[in-house]
């Protein structure tokens, strides 16, 4: 099948038929073939009757993914959210971004472990219309049943959304059967607890006396290191190369904002103080090639699969010792990553920086984003 979007943009399709110049002939260009060759012609038609058929119901929002999506796939899938979580989960792994495919990939099967609860076996096929309020509602308490906080299901529930929105603009489904509407179902939000340390506090994690060799001591570096450049997000260490390191200062862009935020990519410049410095010096990798990465958490050659498991550990690792080291320092608070991000935010606002200031040096590009950092 050749189909013409315009003048010069057209594309080819298989038909999956295999035929010689004279079962050509004779099957699709004689106006009345027969026998086998008539079979054949009724067959190659109803291809492009089909073809058609979509081509004039997509007439106001065409593309060649439409079209394919319509042609190849069974009409049923089209109305399967199961299906188009693993499309969407699948494009997300294509583009790198392993993690949100992680998320998705955990929302779809709570979903499938709700609708199938009391049943012999877990749906394969579950219709965009199942998802309607009285749905939703009860897949909440279920999941408060099960000890799930209001943040994991508020997660799960906004890449729920996010399908359906992106089901509605690929034309696959109505919005009439859209059940976040305004004055229909709302997604459950938790109140943002805010974590952030004083100064005496940052000041007795910092002068705790432990051993150099000890573990703690190497998750403390990195804590400060992230606390010292901006609340730096540790996948934002984790990438940092060599080559991104000036004589005064390194920048970055946030990984997290690389696909949100293409056409206003916001560059974040930290400058090299002494103790910044010392932390490369101490854990990064002794032969600071251009491209190589300073710290010897990932290295050349991981696939994002196996960066996103390193990433982890290494986060895992810092939040143990770091709240080992906390209860040593008789510091009530559980003392993760984001501690460092936070603290960061609140320090400066403190100090008299200006919310739009600590807005452009966080990367953030919404200033609500901002202040939900801030401890007030």
């Amino acid at each position: 099948l050749r189909i013409y979007l315009a003048a010069k943009i057209e594309k080819w399709y298989a038909t999956d038929y295999s035929l010689t110049k004279e079962q050509y002939q004779r099957g699709y260009l004689t106006p009345k073939p027969r026998g086998e060759h008539r079979e054949l012609r009724m067959e190659l038609d109803a291809l492009v009757q089909k073809a058609e058929e979509i081509c004039k119901r997509l007439t106001e929002r065409f593309t060649f993914e439409k079209l394919e999506r319509e042609m190849y796939r069974e009409r049923g899938s089209l109305n399967d959210i199961i299906t188009h979580f693993d499309d969407y989960i699948q494009n997300l792994r294509d583009e790198g971004r392993v993690s949100t495919a992680d998320s998705y990939r955990l929302a779809i099967k709570s979903l499938i472990d709700f609708a199938g609860e009391g049943k012999r076996a877990k749906p394969t096929m579950l219709p965009f219309q199942t998802f309607n309020s009285v749905f939703l509602k009860r897949y909440e308490l279920w999941m408060l049943s099960l000890g799930r906080s209001n943040a994991t299901t508020g997660i799960y529930l906004r890449n729920l959304r996010a399908v359906f929105n992106r089901a509605i603009n690929q034309g696959d489904i109505s919005s009439e059967f859209y059940p976040f509407k305004k004055g229909s179902y709302k997604i459950p939000t938790s109140r943002n607890v805010k974590k952030s340390l004083n100064r005496e506090d940052l000041k007795t994690l910092y002068t705790y006396e432990i051993p150099e060799e000890s573990e703690m001591t190497k998750a403390r570096d990195f804590w400060f290191f992230s606390y010292q450049c901006n609340g730096m997000n540790f996948r934002d260490i984790a990438e940092l190369r060599y080559k991104q390191i000036t004589a005064k200062s390194f920048s970055f862009i946030r990984r997290k904002t690389i696909n949100t935020a293409k056409d206003d990519p916001r560059l974040i410049v930290i400058p090299l103080t002494e103790k910044i410095r010392a932390i490369i010096e101490k854990y990064g990798n002794p032969k600071k090639q251009k491209d190589q990465y300073v710290f010897p958490i990932f290295t050349s050659g991981m696939t994002e699969e196996e960066k996103l498991r390193a990433n982890r550990n290494f986060i895992r690792f810092v939040n143990q010792h770091m709240n080992k080291l906390a209860k040593l320092a008789g510091l009530d608070i559980n003392l993760s990553t984001y501690v460092a991000r936070h603290t960061f935010t609140t320090s400066a606002i403190r100090s008299g920086a200006s919310m739009e200031f600590v807005q452009e040096t966080l990367g953030h590009h919404s200033m609500s984003t901002t202040q939900n950092y801030w401890a007030g």
